[in-house]
């Protein structure tokens, strides 16, 4: 199987190690691609030269940059939004943006269409045992039966118990 050669890039390697390093010289981050390819531009030498710790390091400040860019530019679009990550929006998310086929914010729309679909949606609430009763207009037989004793001594539901009791059959 050959390899497929590969030309790096050095002035872009060079700004990227800028980043955490702004002293490096082009000549020691020439020296660095150098090494790591091993004088062969080669697919392993291109992985050798992703493995080293500066470029990596480089790589990780960029991402989390971009990331913050990201976040920035959702919460322009939806300011309710409150994550303060972009990592909060998960795999659905992450995996659109890394494609780089699609923009952070058509990512976050796609994850929010995705959240929508796939929460539950909470049940009414129908309050405490010792708050007030639901106001119900008709009652059937079963749920008077039912209706505790504290209920049946106020004055609204039995008149609504008494409607309900004309409808009856």
């Amino acid at each position: 199987m050959t390899e497929i050669t590969y030309e790096p890039d050095k002035e872009r390697i060079f700004e990227l190690v800028r980043t955490i390093d702004e002293d490096i010289t082009f000549e020691e981050v020439s020296s660095i691609i150098d090494s790591c390819l091993g004088g062969e531009m080669t697919t392993s030498g291109k992985d050798s030269l992703n493995d080293h710790p500066l470029i990596r390091q480089a790589k990780q400040i960029i991402q989390q940059k971009r990331f913050d860019d990201d976040l920035q530019m959702i919460k322009r679009e939806y300011p309710e939004e409150k994550a303060l990550s972009v990592w909060e929006f998960g795999e659905p998310f992450l995996s659109l943006v890394m494609t780089g086929l699609v923009d952070a914010l058509t990512a976050y729309e796609a994850y929010m269409a995705h959240k929508k679909r796939h929460e539950r949606t909470k049940p009414p609430y129908l309050g405490g045992v010792s708050e007030n009763y639901p106001k119900k207009e008709f009652y059937t037989p079963d749920e008077v039966d039912r209706l505790p004793k504290e209920a049946l001594e106020d004055e609204r539901i039995m008149e609504k118990i008494r409607n309900s009791m004309l409808r009856w059959k």
